[in-house]
This record gives C-alpha cells, structure tokens and sequence, in this order.
C-alpha cells in the first residue's frame, strides 16, 4: 500500500505534518493550507511525499484549524501592508485533543479581546511588539482590518485617550 507523506520546511525545520492513504485527500490538505500560507511574507509550502508501506490503518485528517495572522509593530505602526508577517494554524482537533487559544499563546501574548493577542519584549535592548489575529476562517483582509482597529485602542489607551 501506497502512504503519500505530507511535509514542510527545510533543513532543521523539515518535518512530517500528515500521512493520508489517498494521495486526493494529501492534494486537498496541501492546498488548503498552501493557499492560506500565500499571504504571508515567510512560510514554507507544503509538499506530498510518496512512500510504499504494508500498514493499512491510517488516520485521515480530521479538520478542526484556526488561522493565526501575525504583524509586527515597528516605530508603533503595523509594519508591512495587508500581507502577514507570518500565518500559522491552531488545529483544535487532533490526535493530542483540543487546543484552545488561550493555550496556544499562554505564556507569551496577552489576550486583548476577540481573538486578538498582543505580545511585546525585550531582545538585546530592542523592544518587539507583534500583534496576532485568529480566525475562524482564512481571511487575510479581514484579520488585518481587526489588527489595525485593535492596535488603534492598544495605542489610545496607553496614551489614556479611552
């Protein structure tokens, strides 16, 4: 039997993301995500393998994602344009079980209301700000409107305005 191995990144970040027994279900998933990860300004495409095996019990993918977009805030504006600085997914529904936002960024952004995360720190004396907008569905266009809007209330209230 025939197991067709779907996989992302390169050298150290090379990685298994999947295994399907039907190559159209691999075509399906790489596309899916490959069409999410064309907005972002760094990310690797997904690529299908294709390996003999004898083990006829595969799990199929279950669904269950989140897209995260990502900006980063430099000189306090959202840097770039409507591109992302990276997407990424949470899959909420896997083999390890369910995994929440909250879980997903725990730790290390702070949760600033509908699905929008903030994180700011210190490396080497520089400060990083970057903001994060999870999505039921890919939507570039709307995730950077609700960044844009969501960094105009982080700004004002830091400056006390509301």
């Amino acid at each position: 039997m025939k197991v067709y191995v779907v996989t992302q990144g390169e050298y150290s970040d090379y990685h298994i993301e999947k295994v399907f027994a039907d190559r159209n279900k691999a075509e399906e998933y790489c596309e899916m995500f490959n069409e999410a990860k064309k907005d972002s300004t760094w990310a690797s495409l997904m690529e299908i393998e294709e390996y003999e095996t004898a083990d006829d019990t595969l799990e199929t993918f279950k669904g269950g994602l989140k897209y995260i977009y990502e900006w980063d805030i430099e000189n306090g504006y959202i840097k770039g344009s409507e591109k992302a600085t990276y997407v990424d997914f949470i899959r909420t529904d896997n083999q390890w079980g369910k995994t929440t936002e909250e879980a997903w960024f725990k730790g290390w952004a702070t949760n600033v209301g509908d699905g929008v995360y903030y994180r700011t720190e210190e490396i080497c004396g520089r400060a990083y700000k970057d903001i994060y907008v999870v999505l039921p569905t890919a939507n570039t266009e709307k995730a950077f409107k609700i960044a844009c809007d969501k960094w105009a209330e982080i700004k004002a209230r830091e400056q006390g305005i509301i």
